[in-house]
């Protein structure tokens, strides 16, 4: 993942790591409420859907390798992809920064 990307609708910058902690787990499951409190937008997991793909990755393979994570510059969750095994993968983006680069490096 690169260390730097650039929102298109404004010159905020984002940084992309892969998953630590726990805390990452945490704000993974936020950003789906927030995501589905703001729209009604199927497309977003239900937060049973993140605990049951992360338990996957978690008995299969490694959090730490499998999990991308994406902050904006003021260090709140933005966006993640996980890639799971069979191969399954998916990301999650908050609507504003949806097509910012994030499922583009996610893809890659």
């Amino acid at each position: 993942m690169n260390s730097k990307l650039y929102h298109t609708a404004s010159v905020r910058s984002l940084t992309s790591r892969f998953y630590e902690t726990e805390y990452d787990f945490q704000q993974m499951r936020g950003l789906l409420m927030e995501a589905r409190s703001r729209t009604d937008d199927w497309h977003y997991w239900h937060v049973g859907e993140l605990m049951w793909g992360f338990f996957m990755v978690a008995c299969h393979l490694n959090p730490q390798e499998h999990i991308g994570l994406w902050h904006d510059d003021e260090g709140k969750l933005v966006g993640y992809a996980v890639l799971g095994e069979d191969p399954s993968f998916d990301w999650q983006v908050l609507p504003a920064y949806e097509w910012s680069g994030i499922e583009t490096e996610a893809m890659a």
